[in-house]
């Protein structure tokens, strides 16, 4: 079998997972906006020992929506220059770009990086989750699918209140790895299948 021939099923596979990747970042970013605006309207209505903390949950909203935005440019500009690659019949160097950003990033959906700026995904099932100290967040505790691994997943907004009505069920987060081994969840959508 011709080796470029080879490569195909390859090169679909990881393109699928790119291109799936870009589709997943606007539901999330309308869920931030939506969060964002809730935290935009208590901070109008709180006293003044409750604003600097929500101003840090608004700073915090804006850091994940400007990288979310980034990822989406970035990923869209890729898709382009593969398709440019592949129409013009270079689907080798097509390959080796998705190859390099396999070597920078997961391509796959359960990358386990704990770098900061990369968004993982994973299923879990939620244990037990109640509201944290600071208000909006939500603390729950959890059980990686894959891994048995159990840790404490932090939300705020929409993806807290989706955990505290999961207990017992699974989900699907995307979330970063804090420095103390938790869990900060971006997004969540029901894992049931």
């Amino acid at each position: 079998m011709d080796a470029g021939v080879a490569r195909i099923p390859v090169m679909k596979d990881m393109l699928a997972k790119l291109i799936n990747e870009t589709h997943q970042i606007p539901p999330m970013v309308r869920e931030i906006i939506t969060g964002r605006m809730e935290l935009e309207k208590k901070l109008k209505l709180s006293v003044d020992e409750e604003k600097e903390m929500i101003q840090n949950n608004l700073a915090h909203t804006d850091r994940e929506l400007e990288y979310l935005r980034s990822r989406q440019t970035a990923n869209v500009a890729t898709i382009n220059l593969l398709a440019a690659l592949i129409g013009t019949g270079k689907s080798d160097d097509a390959l080796e770009v998705l190859k390099a950003l396999g070597k920078g990033k997961q391509l796959a959906p359960q990358s386990k990086s704990t770098d900061d700026t990369e968004l993982n995904t994973d299923r879990i099932k939620v244990v037990e989750a109640k509201e944290y100290k600071d208000p909006g967040t939500v603390r729950a505790w959890c059980q990686f699918i894959e891994s048995g691994s159990k840790k404490a997943v932090f939300a705020k907004n929409g993806t807290g209140k989706l955990l505290l009505e999961s207990v017992g069920k699974e989900l699907v987060i995307k979330h970063r790895t804090m420095e103390n081994n938790t869990v900060f969840a971006v997004f969540a959508q029901s894992g049931e299948k």
